[in-house]
């Protein structure tokens, strides 16, 4: 994602060896256009032993004459930071957990449209030979609920969520109707789910 009125450039990077090695891995970076060199690094966790990183695009989100990034991640947690900063650590404003995540779970594309923030996520966690990430969490499954989420840009409270549309895709948004196509699971088959925004 560009905003070039700041110069800058966004984007998330991941790290499927399951250790986010800093200074770069599982971060949401900020590079100059200029120069390439990055202005701030933004990383949730230090380590990572479970694939919590991030693959989704950033969204550049202007509300209320801000200018902000917003990303989710596969720990299923929606970041929402500010775009232009001189903290090298970046400046998160708020970050909203909706479920567990894991290898595949979690957040892979949103959208935005007046002060909301549409996005799925994806099936859960328990789908490779690393097994489960935390088994003790009872929020740690192979299908993780709910799975269709929209979100406030100004605190990141829910708005609303609904079930059965775990989907891999960003979400799409035309004339206040939210579209979302589905991972195809058991229960939920194969297609897409259209929902009124509001």
């Amino acid at each position: 994602a560009v905003d070039p009125g700041a110069g800058l450039v966004f984007f998330s990077t991941a790290d499927c060896r399951n250790d986010a090695t800093p200074p770069y891995h599982e971060a949401i970076l900020a590079l100059e256009l200029e120069t390439g060199l990055p202005r701030w690094v933004y990383r949730p966790r230090e380590r990572d032993r479970c694939d919590l990183d991030f693959g989704a695009t950033p969204n550049l989100i202007d509300h209320a004459g801000r200018r902000y990034l917003g990303v989710g991640g596969k720990d299923g947690t929606y970041y929402l930071l500010k775009r232009r900063t001189a903290d090298p650590k970046g400046e998160l404003v708020w970050a909203r957990n909706v479920v567990f995540g894991g290898t595949a779970g979690g957040f892979f594309g949103a959208s935005f449209e007046d002060g909301r923030i549409y996005a799925a996520t994806m099936l859960g966690d328990g789908y490779t030979e690393l097994g489960f990430c935390d088994p003790s969490d009872p929020r740690d499954t192979m299908l993780q609920e709910p799975s269709i989420h929209a979100l406030s840009v100004a605190d990141g409270s829910v708005l609303w969520q609904r079930t059965q549309n775990h989907s891999a895709a960003p979400t799409s948004l035309a004339n206040g109707v939210v579209f979302s196509g589905l991972i195809g699971t058991e229960s939920e088959g194969f297609g897409v789910k259209a929902y009124d925004a509001r």
